[in-house]
């Protein structure tokens, strides 16, 4: 099962703005080393399927999920009305609130991790004309948890959640088991448990068309089919009143489900080659543990996505992506992409991550802190091109012992949903936060143009401006938290100086038109009461992408002193000044073409030698090469597709003794 690494794999993952398994990145700049062949055998995340069989005709009155949708029983609290103890500071509660019923939130016997939506189940974000939510649990059976419990592992059970009625259902997964030798061939199942006997953790769920897909932390995935469900309540045969048994009862003909209408049997699995252990994560030669589930839809084709849960003492987790073909994991199991999530132990929450997703250029991941005493965070990131570089873009608080991701209405507007299930009794809750909205990113910008500015604890700025060119709509913030005053100023290519924002505790609009046809540059600092003027000031920066005209800042390991990076622009021609000294591998690449298309470099030196210098200038990228030019290099790029469609050959500039001005070549 194992497969060589490819090219086109590589390039792919590069393409996609993933950074790719490797070794564990430092605490201090979590960066990840490029898949190789070599350096990542990719067997241990390999998974075979093996198929449950005797799911599909177990002798019980069959149900739709429709029919569970319809027979909600059990009325849920939402908006407003759902409150918990412990919740974020005021006005950045979660956006979308459930509350189940007082049983089911302050129950010690079960515990729910897993979260999946009808987004997940079909694009058209519907289910036979039913809105709805899934939560998986697991039954603790512990007395040490819960005195009063009867030590039965009863395995998982599903909520299914009618948003628009307002009720839910739990249904409980099954496996089917064959008949023992000495017994007359039957049908029976039971509890969905571990290899070693205890209830299953369903740390995560994927609901994908007709299969649910189902986390087992150690071994892989386990796959039950939403056609075979079957309903005790209707059947003559069937049991709803004994919560103690489960499957075919001592009489031969009774089947039981520990109390509840409906149960779902699991029809296979998909493990690994063997299991992984605890929560504390292997390295890479060892097997993936599955922690959580998310299902990518801004991928083609669709992806299930699997991660890891890591205690803090373990480096950062991994993550693999599977390809879905016809609602089914694809390519005999081999993960399309991998690659460790970012370090986190230096954050509030450190490596703790229940859940993560992706949605486009962003990804999102949930961890939880210190137990039941502190908030959860979700933290959201962009992965940049090479090298590959997890850019943080902040952190929402949100309700203890948050679990699994899903997105829901992936939509335009302020309906961008990542919905997520805290586990803990009494303060337990289905909810999702506005992945765009103000407490990130102001409503009113359109975050293909960038980011707003942000004033950073060390008083510089960071962040990519979001406004239209000739208009007004600039953005800034102080982050500092200090509790000062805090200004800005604005300076145009006409050499105006005004004073933009008076006060940016919050996202602050700029509401001026500088009438720029070019550049903007910002400074902040505060502004003496008394006098007016600027005092501890930040350096002026100038605006980026959304700007025309505007170059981004240079990276921080060139010195501005001596020019700019190289940036290929739209006409496919090279303008600008090297930044890098001679002999040296400090050459910077900027594909500012904006067409979504993957960018290579070539490098020539003064000896004729041709080398790949970059594949992927999505972002400023450094040729972290050593040409040994002791006069000049010529940097090409080109387009990766069937034309490769090249640049012309553009010498370095000032900075590079020996060369003169731009020179041009052929090929």
């Amino acid at each position: 099962m194992i497969k060589p690494i490819t090219s086109a794999l590589v390039l792919a993952a590069v393409v996609a703005g993933l950074a790719l398994l490797g070794t564990e990145p430092a605490a201090a700049e979590p960066r990840v080393e490029t898949v190789t062949a070599t350096s990542v055998p990719r067997g241990p995340l390999d998974l075979d399927y093996a198929e449950t069989p005797g799911g599909a005709s177990l002798p019980i009155q069959r149900a739709t999920l429709s029919d569970v949708f319809a027979q909600a029983n059990r009325a849920a609290t939402y908006g407003k009305q759902c409150t918990f103890d412990k919740q974020p500071t005021k006005g950045k509660e979660p956006s979308v609130r459930w509350c189940f019923k007082p049983a089911d939130r302050d129950t010690k016997d079960w515990y729910p991790q897993g979260v999946t939506s009808d987004a997940d189940a079909h694009s058209d974000e519907s289910w036979n004309g039913h809105k709805g939510l899934m939560v998986s649990w697991y039954d603790t059976s512990d007395p040490e948890v819960d005195p009063d419990d009867d030590g039965i592992e009863k395995g998982v059970r599903v909520t299914v959640v009618n948003t628009e009625t307002r009720k839910y259902r739990h249904l409980l997964l099954v496996e089917p088991v064959p008949t023992p030798p000495d017994r007359p061939a039957t049908k029976n199942y039971r509890a969905v448990t571990t290899d070693e006997g205890g209830s299953l953790h369903a740390g995560g769920i994927v609901w994908y068309g007709r299969y649910l897909y189902v986390a087992d932390t150690k071994r892989g995935i386990r796959v039950f089919d939403l056609d075979n469900i079957y309903d005790l309540s209707a059947d003559p045969n069937g049991d709803v009143n004994d919560p103690t048994k489960v499957g075919l009862g001592n009489d031969g003909k009774t089947y039981h489900g520990y109390g509840y209408r409906y149960v779902l049997p699991q029809v296979g699995r998909w493990e690994n080659d063997a299991p992984g252990s605890g929560d504390k994560c292997a390295g890479k030669d060892k097997p993936m543990l599955h922690s959580w589930l998310s299902l990518d839809r801004a991928s083609t084709p669709d992806r299930l996505i699997a991660g890891e849960y890591c205690v803090e003492s373990s480096g950062p987790g991994r993550v693999a992506a599977w390809s879905l073909k016809d609602g089914k994991i694809a390519n005999r199991g081999t993960p399309t992409q991998a690659f460790r999530m970012p370090n986190l132990k230096r954050g509030k929450c450190q490596n703790n991550i229940q859940g993560g997703l992706r949605n486009q250029k962003h990804w999102f991941f949930n961890a939880s802190c210190k137990g039941t005493k502190e908030n959860g965070v979700m933290y959201r990131f962009r992965p940049t091109a090479l090298p590959f570089i997890w850019q943080s873009e902040g952190i929402k608080e949100g309700p203890v012992g948050p679990e699994d991701l899903s997105y829901r209405y992936r939509g335009a507007g302020d309906k961008r949903l990542v919905y997520s299930v805290s586990e803990h009794p009494g303060r337990r809750m289905i909810f999702a936060r506005n992945t765009y909205d103000d407490y990130w990113v102001p409503r009113i910008c359109d975050h293909s143009d960038g980011e707003p500015y942000a004033f950073s604890k060390n008083g510089k700025l960071d962040g990519l401006t979001c406004f239209e060119a000739k208009g007004d709509d600039q953005w800034v913030k102080d982050t500092r938290k200090d509790g000062r005053a805090f200004a800005v100023n604005v300076r145009t290519e006409y050499g105006k100086e005004r004073t933009c924002v008076d006060d940016t505790a919050g996202w602050t609009e700029c509401k001026y038109n500088h009438k720029e046809s070019k550049c903007l540059v910002f400074r902040g600092g505060h502004k003496g009461s008394s006098t007016g003027e600027f005092f501890g000031t930040t350096r002026w920066v100038s605006a980026a992408t959304g700007n025309p005209g505007c170059r981004p800042e240079l990276p921080k390991i060139c010195n501005p002193s001596d020019g700019e990076p190289y940036a290929f622009g739209k006409g496919d021609k090279i303008y600008g000044l090297t930044c890098f000294e001679a002999k040296g591998d400090d050459q910077w690449v900027l594909d500012a073409r904006k067409d979504d298309q993957p960018f290579a470099v070539l490098v020539r030196t003064q000896y004729g030698k041709v080398r790949r210098c970059v594949d992927d200038t999505a972002g400023w990228t450094q040729c972290g090469y050593d040409h040994k030019e002791n006069e000049c290099v010529r940097f090409q790029g080109f387009t990766r597709d069937d034309t490769f469609q090249l640049t012309p050959w553009v010498s370095a500039a000032t900075g590079n003794p020996g060369c003169k001005g731009t020179r041009r070549g052929s090929r």
